[in-house]
């Protein structure tokens, strides 16, 4: 059974001046329903600090 179809796509960085520990990325996702559920459109910034 086939629902829809989907884009995912993500960009991410690290700063290298502080030994890479922090990350910043955005995400994007986009959802074309068939018929059963609803059209969708995501996205999201975030940031990461690994020890």
């Amino acid at each position: 059974m086939h629902y829809g179809s989907e884009l995912d796509l993500a960009l991410a960085d690290r700063f290298k001046r502080t030994a890479n520990r922090w990350e910043v990325g955005w995400r994007f996702g986009r959802y074309w329903a068939d018929r059963l559920f609803t059209n969708a459109l995501r996205t999201s910034v975030y940031t990461s600090f690994t020890l």
